[in-house]
């Protein structure tokens, strides 16, 4: 095979695999920048988003940052209802990107290093197509998102259209995007029905595919966890323990100091792992100790499992 011919068939698998779902996500963002950018996507009386607000937005949901340049409250029903569909095909999107990247490797490594890329990647996800790998992203995610919703559902008694921010805050916490509509800072919203559950769907989301796929197909007898697996639950039990306890000594004489014993375990299990790209908080944190920053930055710098919805290393 030349080397024209083999640089052919190289943009031919890219084009296929990564380079469409990259060209997806530029889509996804140009159809949200325009749909943002509506006068129906912003309460009445409001004006519309300029283009760069529009683009800032639609860029943060679809890539699942969670950064905002305006407050969510400014956005009508329809505006959320954008913003929602970007996070969850964004979400969505880093999965794919991730599982067709893997695949790509996994083609090209196999025959040099098979036994190191199966040591890496696991020995049940290279041997399997990448087809029923997505399949699985794809029920993985909409099983834990609906069980999210239904945890949600209760803790949002009385609030305004409680089905669909329930619905929304489900989506953008297991796709770790951290965008809030109900302003969770507020006192009121200080109840673990609703904080655990958000908790469990970031790290869930946080944790990556590999990881469920892994613990699914290990069903027999005798079989062995694969190393990454076992890498990415260990290291997650840590700092599911580390970064709440951390925050707690630093901050139990100060953010924390007018709460109660419950509540203050409740905020320091939220805000000690939020930081790891979750994105939601509790509390006001311009009033936090400079300690307790410098505490979460190496955990934002960790982040969560490969192949999830969490940045990081």
């Amino acid at each position: 095979m030349t080397l024209s011919s083999r640089s052919d068939l190289g943009r031919s698998r890219w084009s296929r695999g990564p380079g469409r779902t990259l060209l997806g996500f530029l889509v996804l963002i140009v159809v949200g920048t325009f749909a943002l950018g509506l006068p129906q996507a912003v309460v009445p009386g409001h004006p519309a988003l300029s283009f760069s607000e529009a683009l800032f937005t639609a860029t943060s949901g679809a890539t699942v940052t969670g950064l905002g340049v305006l407050p969510l409250a400014d956005l009508s029903r329809f505006g959320h209802g954008v913003l929602l569909a970007m996070i969850q095909l964004g979400g969505l999107g880093v999965m794919t990107l991730a599982v067709l990247v893997w695949a790509g490797l996994k083609r090209r490594m196999d025959l040099e290093s098979g036994e190191v890329v199966e040591t890496t990647l696991g020995r049940r996800f290279v041997r399997d197509s990448p087809a029923s790998t997505l399949g699985f992203v794809l029920c993985w995610t909409l099983a834990a998102e609906t069980l999210g919703f239904l945890a949600l559902w209760p803790a949002l008694e009385g609030v305004p259209d409680r089905g669909f921010q329930a619905l929304f805050l489900a989506v953008s916490g297991f796709c770790n995007a951290g965008f809030d509509p109900l302003g969770l800072q507020n006192p009121e919203y200080h109840q673990w029905a609703l904080g655990l559950p958000l908790l469990m769907l970031w790290l869930l989301g946080g944790l990556g595919f590999l990881v469920p796929l892994s613990l699914w197909q290990r069903r027999g007898p005798g079989q062995r966890m694969d190393p990454a697996v076992r890498m990415v639950l260990q290291a997650g039990l840590i700092l599911v323990v580390l970064g709440p306890l951390l925050f707690w000594l630093l901050e139990r004489d100060g953010l924390l100091a007018d709460h109660s014993p419950a509540q203050a375990l409740l905020l320091s299990l939220f805000q000690g792992n939020t930081p790891r790209t979750a994105g939601f908080s509790m509390l006001d944190l311009s009033g936090a100790r400079v300690s307790t920053l410098l505490v979460l930055v190496p955990l934002m710098l960790i982040g969560g499992g490969p192949g999830g919805t969490a940045g990081g290393v």
